[in-house]
């Protein structure tokens, strides 16, 4: 049963972006010691492979896997208690122009799957040379088709607030559904979200 466990623990490092962690006990039993001092350095080890390499930036660990800011943490805690599934930024592509099926198919196959780990002016030749934009939003619920935004900075950091509006007014002109979450509303999740997911969906929140 501990190995299944173990397992298990790999495999949300490997896919979610790790797990809680690995705590070191003593048994006072030399052997069960001895295997849990393999277990601290082995899974440590896994563990820092996969904050740098795997799922570089998501440093705040969550139940669920990791995520960027401790402010996804808290809404992510939220979901959990409302027992409402998501997929963390799940890929969104968009386009501003329209291309031929040959050329989409090119992009989606050649540039798409790589966006995130090339260099930011090929991003913004793409942007400019074919219109295409590849987004990340924060949160993606799948059974009401709705993504959600969490603006943890919104308030104090100017550069942010224009990357913001951005991606809204992108979100807007392909009516691609989106909550948007900003620091008050995370003061008091419980009784500002479901508002806000009824406006978006026309649907209630599932209670705890």
């Amino acid at each position: 049963m501990a190995f299944l466990k173990k397992m298990r623990w790999m495999a949300v490092v490997a896919f979610k972006g790790g797990g809680r962690g690995v705590r070191r006990r003593k048994w006072r039993n030399s052997v069960r010691d001895w295997l849990n001092r393999l277990d601290f350095v082995v899974f440590g080890f896994f563990d820092r492979i996969d904050t740098r390499f795997l799922f570089k930036g998501r440093n705040v660990r969550t139940a669920n896997g990791r995520v960027r800011s401790s402010y996804e943490a808290r809404f992510v805690q939220f979901l959990r208690r409302r027992h409402v599934r998501y997929r963390y930024e799940r890929k969104l592509v968009l386009y501003d122009r329209k291309l031929s099926l040959d050329a989409r198919i090119l992009l989606m196959l050649l540039y798409v799957p790589f966006s995130s780990v090339l260099p930011a002016f090929v991003n913004r030749w793409a942007a400019y040379k074919y219109g295409i934009h590849v987004y990340r939003p924060d949160f993606y619920l799948p059974r009401y088709k709705v993504y959600v935004e969490v603006w943890g900075m919104a308030d104090f950091n100017e550069g942010y607030k224009r990357v913001m509006n951005k991606k809204l007014s992108m979100y807007r002109r392909h009516r691609i559904p989106v909550i948007s979450v900003y620091p008050r509303h995370l003061r008091d999740l419980d009784s500002s979200f479901p508002g806000l997911f009824r406006e978006a969906t026309g649907k209630r929140l599932p209670e705890r």
